[in-house]
């Protein structure tokens, strides 16, 4: 197959981050001798399904997923008779990982941390021209031999092992990148980074700005009630849904435990207000649910406004925090 004569590949990226999705679509689009169709998956069932419908040319594959592994997705992709070549997606350092990938099929591996526009492509490339890159990735990794065991209580043990460190490395991936693992929403650190910017903004031009502080009423209640995986799952919802409702100029936060800041740009209270109260009567009509349960939840909200004369942007967290509505 000449890829650069067709100049078009439909490419299927199985990985639960939103933010790393698209750095990877940045990646690629940097590639204008290739066109590309491209497929998202967030789950592993979802990707499968994707495989099964639009019939890829190429897969990018977390190790991580919310509902399975690398792993086991390659393990389902032979039992459906699915020969898609698939490029695993590693942290720094995961040759076990790499090793354990290709015995189960996968034809290539990558480093998050090392992407760029020409070791994606070329890894795309090859897979897809059919080319076997085990031998190339065998002779780079550090892995001595006697430790490769084909023992079925070593791969599991080793299995563990990876997913909890892999999963430390994406969190800390995701958090150095101003997003928030649960929520996927911008982190405290990226919307400080935000509110400097608007202060900033506010100095040139004297456009005001205005701070909400979302909190779901009694969440002590959802833990002690349900489980933290419901809680957790309850938080993820009112996320979208705050993001959902708020205006396309507006920044959605997760700003910790149970709470959202909300930042918006060239508003002052009046405006800010109105916003609040439209939230009050959706999230008052909306019901929430985890494994086909219902759950109501009520929220309280509460507006400070930056004026710039005596207010740091602390203080206006801080006024924002306090005025309860």
């Amino acid at each position: 197959m000449d890829i650069e004569r067709n100049h078009h590949i439909k490419l299927l990226i199985v990985d639960d981050s939103p933010h790393i999705r698209f750095a990877y679509k940045q990646i690629l689009n940097q590639m204008s001798s290739i066109g590309w169709t491209l497929l998202e998956a967030n789950t592993g069932e979802q990707g499968l399904d994707l495989c099964r419908t639009e019939n890829p040319d190429c897969i990018l594959l977390d190790y991580i997923l919310p509902d399975t592994d690398g792993l086991e997705f390659l393990l389902q992709l032979k039992k459906i008779s699915v020969t898609t070549p698939v490029i695993m997606l590693t942290g720094q350092g995961d040759e076990t990982v790499a090793v354990l990938a290709m015995k189960e099929g996968a034809s290539d591996y990558l480093v998050k941390g090392n992407l760029t526009p020409v070791s994606l492509k070329k890894a795309i490339l090859n897979c897809i021209e059919g080319k076997d890159s085990m031998k190339t990735v065998s002779n780079n990794l550090k892995i001595k031999p006697e430790n490769q065991s084909s023992s079925p209580n070593w791969y599991k043990k080793k299995k563990a092992e990876l997913i909890s460190e892999i999963q430390l490395l994406k969190e800390k991936l995701e958090s150095s990148s101003g997003i928030d693992p649960l929520t996927g929403l911008p982190n405290r650190t990226n919307m400080l980074d935000k509110l400097r910017y608007e202060k900033c903004r506010f100095e040139r031009n004297r456009k005001p700005f205005s701070l909400i502080m979302a909190d779901i009423d009694d969440f002590s209640v959802i833990h002690k009630s349900y489980d933290a995986k419901t809680a957790n799952n309850i938080l993820v919802q009112v996320g979208k849904f705050l993001d959902l409702n708020s205006r396309k100029q507006d920044v959605v936060s997760y700003w910790g435990k149970e709470r959202f800041l909300l930042l918006l740009p060239d508003t002052e209270l009046d405006g800010g207000t109105i916003l609040i109260e439209k939230l009050c009567k959706k999230v008052e009509a909306r019901e929430f649910s985890h494994s086909n349960q219902a759950i109501h939840i009520t929220m309280s909200f509460r507006i400070g406004a930056y004026d710039g004369e005596t207010m740091t942007i602390e203080d206006c967290i801080q006024e924002a925090d306090e005025c309860l509505l």
